[in-house]
């Protein structure tokens, strides 16, 4: 038997992968693909960027060739064909304009193909508006020219075509740009931030950080960097010189700059340039020094560099101390601010080429450069012509202003030789007043008016020689009270109370007042110019059988005169007309009346226009009210009100009524809880009041009595008034003409810590103003002091004088001239005074 035999046979080999090698590859597979849906689109966006540069880089390269070509720069795309949008002149290009300024670059005008970004979006283009009215005869003209880049570089228009940081601006030749890959800002425009919308012509500058609200990319290029590149040749006009080599940095700064298709090295022009003999040669700026400019101007200049591969970068290593200088990167364009003072400052500039690094690169050099800062502060006097001045009134007063760059506001000083008594004020950021605040001898005096930067101590000022000749009549002390020139009893009746004095004709001067009985009567005295008085009364007239409290008085028209008052009995407010001749005589009787209100007590009338006029006064549970009624230039009234207004629910006492401006009037009064106020009302012509206030202000929340309303000057206002524990205070409001009123006062003066009762207050001449009062004892005082144009009172009174040592109530002041006032009051007895008072 055969024995079997068994076959041992050998496994097959398994060609498939396992659970682990699968497991590896996928996660190996998903690490790749997290890496590459991480970076790739990074990738691309930087890709996209680079070449968004390249296309703003080939597109500045092609404009330089436009210019070179043509001597100007096209106008806009601005309904999207690709062409320029020009709108020749009479006598272009002269007179050309463009149908915008701002829109889609014009590529076939420039011979490219098309002119949109990595995005497929439009590339955008600004351009100076000058800029495109230049030629190739002129826009490389010689200083002084104008439509050439001399003339654009030194003199811009910042209205035109700027670039801006939040720390300044500077003018651009044209600016083109990309808007990035989204709307970065939200605003609904491809462009952020400065650079959205065509109707503007501001943009931000090259440089400008990309973060999440803003990705744009700006190239914008300066009339220097233009003047360097088309003028380089020293040529005053005509066209650029011809040749590749024959430019500045012609064969290093990557541009085709002879327009002949070649660049740097590949330019024949460069065949004997050392930078195109092999290899890079060192970089070098060969700026050697950059321009000064004067404090706080705007400033911009440029660099440049040779040797090396270019395109170059540039950066400001140090920026001197001028926080708001900006390098541009790729045109080396440096502007700002010079806001330092003068002084010489040092600045870093670094550039880098675009040398590989496998050839030693990138190759850089820095410089140091100084920008000398100048002083042009000069000072001017702006109330006349000359420096040399006759000082003729001892209220005389010169203004002065400074003029040039300075960082602060200016303070102003007298030199030695300065006359005694003359002070110098500052009125504003760069302004002052020269005016006398003592006694000054008769002679001639020649010193210096300095201006002071305040911010830049001893450096950045400017001196004014002036000679003053002081005369007789200008060497005492504005404001000064000589003394009483002449007095006069009025008395005809025992009492003359609550008397309001008013100039009527000539030398005739108008009282009305009450007597012993309460009685409305008018008066007319003469007084002489220099003050003299003459006989006691010209005339006099009772105008009512029957008792009143308050009196004001105002003349209508010619010889016709009202007057307002409350009667006692039951409040009813009246107006009067009367006739008062030239000569002082006054009519028997009265033209017409009006009773304005069943409640008008504290009447204060005004002339609106025309025929009609308003009081204002205390009403029905001593509010305030304002009423409008008409008179004629002969006295008839109308025979209703035509219009009423409840000004203040609450109260009004002592209201004081002055028109601001056209339609509107403020009115002074005592209100709520005793405080002072101020509102102002709008009147029609016609005599139809709005319904509600216009503005409204608390001038005094502590008490105010009395208040009397005055113009300073333009909306410039003075209410002098007895407040806080009867003293006098004088405060200072600004109104403008549509009755709106500066939510606070100016300035406040105490003119009298003991007591200011019954205040009337006038101007003297200038600056100053006199106040007559009730003072301490119940006499009467007269004191002065200054209010400027601004609304600032002197800190102190100018001089104060005792008028009537007895008794004084209810002064009532008009001016004379510059140097006189006469004051009518209620005097010891009650008895009607009159003095004229002289100053200095």
């Amino acid at each position: 038997m055969t024995p079997r035999t068994r076959r041992r046979t050998r496994p097959i080999a398994d060609n498939g992968f396992t659970l682990v090698e699968i497991t590896i590859v996928l996660v190996i597979v998903g690490i790749i693909i997290s890496i590459a849906a991480t970076v790739l689109p990074s990738l691309i966006q930087s890709s996209k960027i680079k070449k968004a540069r390249a296309i703003l880089e080939k597109i500045d390269i092609s404009m330089e060739g436009y210019l070179v070509a043509n001597g100007q720069c096209p106008c806009p795309d601005t309904d999207g064909d690709g062409q320029e949008n020009r709108i020749p002149g009479a006598a272009p290009p002269g007179d050309d304009t463009c149908a915008g300024y701002v829109g889609d670059l014009p590529y076939l005008t420039l011979g490219l193909s098309n002119a949109v970004d990595p995005w497929q979006n439009p590339i955008r283009y600004a351009v100076y508006e000058d800029l495109i009215k230049t030629t190739n005869t002129g826009i490389c003209a010689a200083a002084p020219c104008t439509l050439c880049l001399r003339d654009f570089s030194t003199n811009p228009t910042a209205a035109f075509l700027h670039t801006s940081a939040a720390a300044g601006s500077s003018n651009q030749a044209y600016i083109i740009m990309s808007g990035g890959s989204r709307d970065a800002d939200g605003a609904g425009d491809f462009f952020d931030g400065r650079n959205t919308g065509t109707a503007d012509v501001e943009f931000e500058i090259p440089d400008k950080i990309i973060d999440a609200t803003y990705d744009d990319m700006v190239r914008s290029v300066s009339f220097t960097y233009l003047l360097g590149r088309l003028c380089s040749g020293g040529s005053s006009g005509g066209t650029p010189p011809a040749g590749e080599d024959t430019y500045t940095n012609g064969c290093t700064n990557g541009t085709d700059d002879d327009g002949d298709g070649d660049t740097d090295c590949a330019d024949a022009d460069c065949t004997s340039d050392p930078a195109c003999s092999g290899g890079p040669a060192a970089l070098d700026i060969t700026t050697t020094t950059i321009p000064s400019g004067v404090v706080n101007s705007s400033y911009a200049t440029s660099f440049s560099a040779t040797g090396g591969t270019t395109p170059y970068e540039w950066t400001l290593l140090n920026n001197g101390g001028f926080t708001d200088f900006s390098l541009n990167t790729f045109s080396a364009a440096l502007s700002g601010t010079l806001s330092q003072c003068p002084g010489s400052y040092n600045i870093i500039v670094r550039v880098e080429d675009d040398t590989p690094a496998g050839s030693g690169g990138p190759l850089t050099d820095s410089d140091t450069f100084a920008v000398p800062v100048t002083s042009d502060l000069a000072v001017s006097r702006t109330s006349g012509a000359g420096t040399s001045i006759t000082w003729s009134a001892s209220t005389q007063t010169e203004t002065f202003q400074s003029t040039g760059g300075r960082l602060g506001t200016i303070s102003w000083s007298l030199g030695p030789g300065a006359p005694p008594g003359f002070i110098v004020e500052s009125t504003g950021a760069d302004t002052c007043i020269l005016r006398k605040n003592g006694d000054t001898p008769v002679n001639t005096y020649t010193f210096t008016l300095t201006a002071a930067d305040s911010s830049c101590t001893g450096t950045n000022t400017a001196d004014l020689s002036l000679t003053i000749t002081i005369t007789s009549g200008g060497g005492g002390t504005p404001g000064e009270i000589t003394g009483t020139f002449d007095t006069n009893d009025y008395s005809s009746f025992l009492n003359n109370e609550n008397p309001v004095m008013i100039h009527g004709a000539g030398n005739v001067y108008i009282v009305a007042l009450k007597d012993d009985w309460d009685r409305v009567w008018l008066k007319t005295v003469e007084i002489l110019p220099d003050g003299t008085m003459t006989a006691p009364n010209i005339d006099t007239q009772v105008i009512t059988g029957f008792a009143v409290n308050t009196i004001d008085l105002v003349h209508v028209s010619g010889n016709t005169y009202a007057v307002t008052f409350d009667r006692t009995s039951n409040f009813d407010g009246y107006v009067y007309t009367y006739t008062i001749a030239a000569n002082g005589a006054i009519s028997g009787s009265y033209s017409d009346s009006l009773v304005f209100s069943g409640n008008g007590r504290d009447p204060a009338i005004v002339h609106v226009g025309g025929d009609v006029y308003a009081v204002a006064y205390r009403g029905t549970a001593n509010d305030g009210y304002l009423g409008t009624f008409s008179i004629t230039a002969a006295g008839v009234i109308s025979n209703t009100v035509i219009d009423t207004l409840e000004f203040d629910t609450s109260a009004g006492y002592e209201p004081s009524l002055i028109q601001v401006d056209g339609e509107y009037f403020a009115v002074a009064y005592r209100g709520p809880v005793n405080h002072g106020y101020i509102k102002t009302i709008r009147i029609a012509s016609n005599g139809m009041i709005t319904n509600t206030v216009a503005d409204t202000l608390e001038f005094d929340a502590a008490y105010c009595e009395d208040p009397k309303l005055i113009n300073i000057s333009g909306d410039i206002y003075a209410i002098a008034y007895e407040g806080q524990d009867s003293d006098g205070f004088v405060t200072t409001v600004q109104i403008a003409a549509d009755g709106t009123i500066t939510n606070a006062t100016i300035d406040t003066l105490e003119f009298d810590g003991i007591n200011g009762v019954s205040p009337d207050i006038d101007n003297i001449a200038g600056d100053y103003y006199a106040i007559a009062y009730q003072g301490e004892n119940q006499d009467g005082f007269l004191t002065t002091f200054t209010i400027d144009s601004n609304g600032a009172i002197r800190d102190t009174v100018i001089d104060t004088y005792e008028f009537d040592t007895t008794y004084c109530d209810n002064p009532s002041m008009v001016q004379m001239n510059a140097n006189m006032l006469a004051i009518y009051y209620t005097g010891p007895s009650y008895k009607g005074q009159l003095v004229t008072v002289t100053f200095e």
